[in-house]
């Protein structure tokens, strides 16, 4: 009774009291318990939830956070590696990265390797082709005497992995006193110490898999002119712009663009090739000319000379 009217209520009973049992938050607030004892018994998170969870629960951690071996052993991570090294060339010619590649399958010429040569500065890039791993040094050590003379520069760095051909190439420039150039060996499982040269090997690839499937080859021919194609492909990419508008790594690095590209022609194309072989003595009724598919732009060479494959015999020619 409120003297004017009245105030109405009704007692709910719980269905269980212990829900309500207010000795129980009691003690929960009181609960004290070591930091580290607190993380492995939340199944290991990071401290910062540790302390969260702990002020949600009404829990009073002691000690401070620590390096739970734990954690150590099942979470490390690689450290971030940066794209570009902090002693970045800055001239042509300084720092030659190599990697090297392989497939399946040996190509037209005997090559089942992939050799990949980068210039760190202007990204230009070179391929060369194998047939053994053995065969690097001596290709290399070919390649940067005649890269110096050819090119007037001198190279100070090289940067690959630590295999075994690498390793043997780094002892014969060491033994070559006309060379004075300081290997970067990267580290073992880390391709990201060479990333940039790692990451044309994939850019290259996409496009060996688009031109061979632009000309449509049966498998056989397509496992055996992948090398002729990678070739070409290495050729192209020198001389495409870059995306951020700057100009092709060919350009960059020579000055100029090379003289096949007023002379563009689609790998896979196939086009009749004036037989050389038979002016002097031939049939009156015989062909002048063979089909041959165009394979790629031949180093060294005028800007209208093309590399063929023939359609008759599966051999390789120039013209």
């Amino acid at each position: 009774s409120t003297g004017a009217g009245f105030n109405g209520g009704i007692l709910i009973p719980p269905l269980n009291p212990s829900h309500v049992d207010i000795t129980q938050y009691a003690t929960v607030a009181t609960s004290t318990t070591p930091h580290a004892t607190f993380h492995q018994q939340l199944g290991h998170p990071n401290h910062q939830i540790v302390s969260k969870t702990a002020k949600s629960m009404c829990y009073f951690l002691t000690g401070k956070p620590t390096q739970c071996t734990s954690c150590a052993l099942c979470k490390s991570k690689r450290k971030i590696i940066p794209k570009l090294a902090p002693n970045h060339a800055t001239t042509r010619g300084y720092r030659l990265a190599i990697d090297l590649s392989s497939t399946s399958h040996i190509s037209f010429g005997g090559a089942k390797y992939w050799l990949l040569i980068q210039d760190e500065f202007t990204g230009h890039t070179w391929s060369l082709f194998l047939l053994q791993k053995s065969e690097l040094p001596e290709i290399m050590l070919i390649f940067l005497r005649e890269f110096q003379k050819d090119n007037k520069l001198t190279v100070h760095h090289i940067r690959c992995d630590n295999s075994g051909e690498n390793l043997r190439f780094k002892r014969l420039v060491q033994e070559d006193a006309t060379l004075s150039i300081k290997f970067e060996l990267t580290a073992p499982y880390t391709p990201e110490q060479n990333g940039k040269i790692e990451r044309k090997y994939a850019t290259l690839y996409r496009k060996v898999r688009a031109m061979l499937n632009h000309a449509q080859l049966p498998i056989s021919l397509r496992h055996k002119l992948w090398a002729q194609c990678a070739h070409l492909a290495t050729q192209l990419d020198n001389v495409i712009t870059k995306q951020d508008g700057k100009d092709s790594s060919a350009v960059t690095f020579y000055g100029t663009y090379p003289l096949w590209v007023n002379n563009l022609r689609t790998f896979g194309e196939i086009g009749i090739v004036r037989n050389s072989k038979i002016n002097k003595m031939r049939s009156k009724l015989s062909d002048r000319g063979t089909p041959c598919m165009f394979i790629g732009y031949p180093e060294d060479h005028s800007q209208e000379v093309y590399s063929f494959l023939t359609l008759s015999r599966f051999s390789m020619i120039k013209s």
